[in-house]
């Protein structure tokens, strides 16, 4: 393996297609499995915790849910990124952050993860396995599918916007100095401010696998299109608001290498390369480029010079051609 990371042609990321190796299949399941290990922590804790009676928890739901988020980030974040929720999943496949291949398993080990994790609790805390609607997500009462959908779109989108300013390559060095070990905290301020809004309104969902992993549960799919769809929405809105505006990398040369270059570098300042093209001074093309304003006449002089050269008492004539050239 340490011969691997070495080369950084064969390194494996998760940017990069992987390929038919076993070094790269071990860092696939490896993806996958903190996927799951991550998502299926949180779901499995938020289950335990709607326990009722005598085994009810005395701490809010929403301190919960926000601990347990933080934590699975600082435990799976060095493995997989994380990712935790397929709408991150999706701005980190549309800021060319990881490819197709790993979006598709970051889902899968999302959905895995989040099922076994929901199977466990209910089989492990008395009174769960007999309990309706099981971490199901579900509009509140009163509250619309249409206003369900706005609210679950609105977070997500505001979810993803903290997510991108922490990955932005081109924050200023003490805004991100330290933001990878920080991001655990990020996170429990943020999951507890939308639990504590959402949870009442819409459930909080903000996590398609979650939702999904719940509905395949209880059996439930009436209203699972709205935890699904406002979360990618949500996230398409965030990623182009991100990237075409606020970060301070936009530019239009920028927007234009993203969506065409196949070998996009997200560290590169294209704005600031375009202009120091367009500014570079070529002498030898501005040398060839200058155009006479007289036609050029080439023509041969030829012309005698007598001279007379004395060596001693012998003295000779001697004639000589100079040739000149004239342009």
């Amino acid at each position: 393996m340490s011969e691997y990371q070495d080369d950084i042609a064969h390194r494996a990321t998760t940017a990069k297609l992987p390929k038919c190796d076993w070094y790269h299949i071990k860092f696939m399941c490896r993806f996958f499995a903190a996927e799951a290990l991550g998502l299926g922590m949180i779901v499995f804790l938020i289950a335990c915790h709607a326990a009722e009676g005598n085994l009810a928890s005395n701490v809010s739901g929403p301190i919960v849910a926000s601990a347990a988020f933080a934590v699975a980030v600082w435990t799976v974040g060095p493995v997989s990124g994380p990712q935790i929720t397929g709408a991150l999943s999706l701005a980190l496949l549309m800021t060319r952050r990881i490819n197709f291949v790993y979006f598709i398993l970051g889902l899968a080990g999302q959905l895995c993860g989040a099922l076994v994790g929901v199977s466990l609790a209910s089989r492990l805390v008395p009174g769960l396995m007999d309990k309706a609607n099981l971490n199901l997500h579900v509009p509140g009462q009163g509250v619309t599918d249409g206003q369900a959908f706005g609210m679950e779109c609105i977070c997500s989108f505001l979810l993803i916007v903290c997510c991108l300013s922490t990955l932005d390559e081109f924050r200023n060095p003490h805004w991100s100095q330290g933001h990878v070990t920080q991001f655990s905290v990020v996170v429990f301020l943020l999951i507890l401010m939308f639990a504590g809004t959402l949870g009442k309104v819409t459930g909080c969902g903000l996590n398609p696998a979650f939702s999904l992993s719940a509905a395949i549960f209880n059996n439930n799919y009436k209203k699972i299109w709205i935890y699904i769809v406002a979360p990618f929405v949500g996230t398409i809105i965030a990623v182009l608001f991100w990237e075409m505006l606020l970060s301070d990398g936009a530019s239009v040369e920028r927007i234009k290498h993203w969506w065409t270059d196949p070998d996009f570098d997200r560290t590169k300042d294209y704005k600031r390369l375009d202009r120091e093209a367009f500014c570079t001074f070529d002498a030898e093309d501005a040398m060839l480029s200058f155009v006479p304003l007289y036609p050029i006449r080439s023509y041969s002089r030829v012309f005698n010079i007598s001279q007379t050269n004395d060596f001693g008492n012998h003295g000779h004539r001697e004639m000589r051609d100079v040739r000149c050239h004239e342009v």
